[in-house]
């Protein structure tokens, strides 16, 4: 029997090593395995960190653009309304520039027609036209007595001056001059004392 006790050691020994030696074995694989999921996973990390770094960059780039737009289009805003109203003043200037004859003509008139009723009328029309100029922001430039000024008077000859001091000063306008905001829309045409 004694036999036996030590035979069946054997093969328990064998079994406890080749077990023993497979459960080394496993746990390499497994060792080996997790290293490669580690590996991965260090890798997987480092590209969603780049790609959260490049998002990161990217998004800066369109902050800055979307920043540059805003901008941009302000300024076409800007631009835009300046055009506009350039343009208004431009309509305004040429349609007062078309009427301003029309306007002198009444103002002739006034100081030739001698029938009380018809001049009444003129000076109705007169004065509404002038109101709807004045309302349009246009201005008549003054002229006599003021000292002449080439960027708002048109000399067309020159007088003798009457008293001192009247040297250089309008004598007599022969055209009204008219003004719209800093735009000369007509020169006075005028005289001037020598």
């Amino acid at each position: 029997m004694t036999k036996n006790k030590h035979e069946d050691k054997e093969p328990k020994n064998k079994n406890e090593e080749k077990s023993s030696k497979n459960i080394e074995k496993e746990q390499k694989n497994k060792i080996k395995q997790l290293e490669e999921q580690l590996q991965e996973a260090n890798e997987t990390i480092e590209d969603l960190t780049n790609n959260f770094i490049n998002a990161e960059n990217m998004n800066k780039s369109l902050n800055i653009s979307c920043v540059e737009l805003k901008n941009d289009l302000e300024r076409i805003k800007e631009r835009n309304k300046n055009i506009v109203e350039e343009a208004n003043e431009n309509a305004i200037v040429n349609i007062v520039k078309d009427f301003l004859p029309i306007l002198d003509n009444f103002d002739s008139a006034l100081r030739v027609v001698e029938n009380k009723e018809i001049l009444h009328g003129f000076e109705l029309i007169y004065n509404q036209t002038k109101t709807m100029l004045k309302n349009l922001g246009v201005e008549e430039i003054i002229a006599v007595g003021e000292e002449f000024n080439p960027e708002i008077h048109n000399a067309i000859m020159k007088e003798p001056s009457k008293q001192e001091g009247d040297s250089g000063k309008v004598a007599t306008e022969y055209q009204k001059g008219y003004k719209f905001k800093d735009r000369i829309v007509r020169y006075s045409t005028v005289s001037v004392f020598e």
